[in-house]
């Protein structure tokens, strides 16, 4: 973790969460890298406490447009299927991103950053880069 964090192509995004009923506390991660002009989701965890409750939507919409903001021109992201994870089959076409080829037992998918979807109206997302909330 110190590696990544000290990596400039690096960015790790902590996702916290919290409803009516308290806080979630941290409910997941997702690890990005930058090569060139395309973010990589090197990783995008969640926990299955906060799945399906727009907050996957919201955290990705987060990347896209970071990744738009610094210039880069696509953010490229990959399935692998397994046995718990058939659920998010399908989660990048839903949002936006194409296929982009196969890679072993992995799809790849491509998000061109031309259109964004918005967070989910129900979600409040507070993006916090080091400081206080």
């Amino acid at each position: 973790m110190q590696s990544l964090l000290a990596d400039p192509s690096a960015q790790v995004l902590a996702i916290h969460s919290g409803d009516r009923f308290g806080d979630n506390g941290l409910v997941g991660v997702v690890f990005t890298r930058r090569e060139h002009d395309v973010v990589h989701v090197e990783n995008f965890l969640l926990s299955c406490r906060v799945f399906a409750r727009g907050i996957e939507q919201a955290c990705l919409s987060s990347v896209l447009a970071r990744a738009k903001a610094a210039g880069a021109s696509a953010v490229v992201g990959r399935y692998r299927p397994t046995a718990k994870n058939g659920k998010v089959r399908d989660f990048y076409p839903r949002n936006g991103f194409v296929p982009a080829g196969a890679e072993d037992d992995t799809s790849v998918f491509r998000h061109d950053l031309a259109d964004i979807a918005a967070v989910p109206g129900h979600v409040r997302l507070t993006e916090n880069f080091g400081g206080t909330p």
